[in-house]
């Protein structure tokens, strides 16, 4: 796959578990996968998405980044698939925009915090990704969502499987 894929959360969520299992079923699947952890502002999604943050942003040492780095590339099982490029904020990314974005929260307030982050794409002008959201959705939220660009929206307990076979039949043509 030659698809980058941002994975974000939003609000201040702390709850990143199933993230985490998105992240690795994406990555197995052969994405470009940056995921730099809970409590990113809008501003930091917007630079992962429009491929922007290469700037040294954290007080990690470079070595400590390098082992992370390592340790999440050289998986037995993984050879010849895209690598998780971001965990640890700072750690630098693909310069190219992304080919998707994908906000999740389970606590409230999401609604905000997506517009916020579409607002700091648009500012910066760069291609808007296709959008998907995993979490909690309450039912009065799921028009809004799609108003905003939302393409699929995955709950609690989807399969991975599900995920990437939707980003998979999203993909452009090459």
């Amino acid at each position: 796959m030659s698809a980058k894929v941002v994975i974000a959360k939003v609000a201040p969520d702390g709850h990143d578990r199933g993230t985490k299992v998105m992240v690795r079923a994406l990555e197995d699947a052969g994405f470009e996968v940056v995921y730099r952890g809970i409590r990113q502002t809008p501003r930091d999604i917007a630079n992962d998405v429009c491929g922007t943050s290469n700037e040294f942003e954290g007080a990690v040492q470079e070595d400590v980044l390098q082992v992370a780095y390592q340790a999440l590339t050289t998986r037995p099982g993984v050879k010849g698939k895209q690598p998780v490029v971001a965990v640890f904020k700072g750690q630098n990314v693909s310069e190219s925009p992304a080919t998707f974005l994908a906000l999740s929260s389970l606590i409230g307030a999401r609604l905000e915090f997506c517009r916020e982050v579409l607002d700091e794409i648009r500012k910066r002008g760069c291609p808007e990704p296709t959008l998907f959201f995993g979490g909690i959705v309450e039912r009065d939220e799921v028009a809004e969502l799609e108003r905003l660009g939302f393409r699929a929206l995955f709950g609690p307990y989807t399969r991975m499987q599900e995920v990437v076979d939707w980003v998979t039949n999203q993909m452009p043509p090459p």
